[in-house]
Parts: C-alpha cells; sequence; structure tokens
C-alpha cells in the first residue's frame, strides 16, 4: 500500500518535470516549442488519469492511520489535477499570439507560483500522514520515494 502510493508520486513527479523543461525557454523570453508542450501536457493528464483509477483497486490496510494516509493522498490527487488545470491555463498563454514573449513570460509565472502555493501544503499533509502510517507498520521510509 505505501509502496503503490511512493510509486505513483514518482510517477506524477517525472511527469510533472516534463512541462517545466518544456515551458523553461519561455522565462529566457524564447520560444518554446508548443507541440512538446502540449504533448507534455497530455502526458500529465494521462499519468493522473491512471493512478486515479488505480488508487481505487487499492487494498487500504486496516486502521486509521492507513485511511488518513490513503484520504490524504486523495488530496494530494485532487491539488494534482488542479495543478494540471493551472497547466492548461499556462498552454493557452503560450498560444495566445496576441501576447508579446514578456507577457507570456510574467502571465506564466504567475500561474506557476498559484500552482506551487497549493500544491506545498498538499504535500506536507500527506508526508505527514505517511510518516504516521510507517511508524505504526514499522516502515522505513526510504528517502525520494
Amino acid at each position: 500500500f505505501s509502496n503503490s502510493i511512493a510509486n505513483a508520486n514518482q510517477r506524477l513527479a517525472s511527469a510533472g518535470e516534463r512541462p517545466g523543461r518544456a515551458t523553461g525557454p519561455v522565462a529566457a523570453g524564447q520560444k518554446v516549442n508548443l507541440a512538446e508542450v502540449q504533448r507534455t501536457f497530455k502526458n500529465m493528464q494521462d499519468t493522473l488519469d491512471a493512478i486515479k483509477t488505480e488508487t481505487q483497486a487499492w487494498k487500504i490496510p486496516g486502521g486509521a492511520s492507513a485511511k488518513n494516509f490513503y484520504d490524504s493522498h486523495q488530496r494530494f490527487l485532487k491539488v494534482q489535477e488542479d495543478g494540471i488545470n493551472d497547466f492548461a491555463s499556462i498552454v493557452k498563454v503560450l498560444e495566445n499570439q496576441a501576447l508579446s514573449s514578456q507577457q507570456k513570460a510574467q502571465q506564466c509565472r504567475t500561474l506557476a507560483f498559484q500552482a506551487g502555493q497549493k500544491e506545498g501544503p498538499a504535500l506536507a499533509d500527506l508526508q505527514a500522514t505517511q510518516r504516521v502510517f510507517a511508524a505504526e507498520h514499522n516502515i522505513i521510509i526510504v528517502p525520494g520515494r
């Protein structure tokens, strides 16, 4: 159960890194490869959809800490979904030919900052519930998992 959540989060993190690389040039006032941005956006959506489906089949161990850990992960997935929606807004900004490179950069920075503000608290909650679950089940949390 704990490994399933960790693996899901690794997949989300991997899918989430690609859009940053694809949109990175806009911060320097450079053009981005829109096809690559759209591809990474679709990959993020597909990854999240697959994980949401998988979580429905997970066997949740008994006990309050397991339920709290699972519920926290579901909230985290909702924040990830909101982040994907924020990224959809970034894609629209990048596609907007009426905006200058500077305007695109500013709007993308604002949207990315807003998405990051939402993710931090959800991740902290997930990690806290993971630690409680791990302690109750004698699981050692390996950094990076």
